[in-house]
């Protein structure tokens, strides 16, 4: 008997666990690719005044304040820590920018892959 009702019970509050086991649905961004041998400074156009760096060969993810709203892309100013050449690119929330080095300046590319 009483391990029916152990069962009953334990059965009755598994729902409620596996609920409170659910993610948070990710945090709409896009990232940064930095290709180039040079630190690259960032900044999007949209909310964010001073500008960020992404080092050199790294990766970032860039999350969308939720301030901000509902957005579908953002315009991405991005400049090279050596020259201070600049380029710019509208980047589609979940894509990649991709900074390169070109021939006397850098290059932005998006990847939607």
């Amino acid at each position: 008997m009483k391990s029916r009702l152990a069962m009953a019970l334990a059965l009755a509050f598994l729902p409620a666990a596996a609920v409170a086991q659910k993610e948070a649905p990710p945090k709409p961004g896009f990232h940064i690719i930095n290709e180039t041998p040079a630190r690259v400074y960032y900044r999007v156009k949209m909310w964010q005044g001073d500008f960020s760096f992404v080092q050199a060969g790294k990766e970032l993810k860039v999350e969308i304040p939720e301030r901000v709203g509902n957005l579908r892309s953002v315009q991405v100013e991005a400049r090279s820590g050596e020259q201070w050449d600049n380029c710019f690119a509208t980047v589609a929330i979940g894509a990649k920018l991709v900074v390169t080095q070109g021939r006397e300046r850098i290059n932005c590319r998006v990847d939607y892959r």
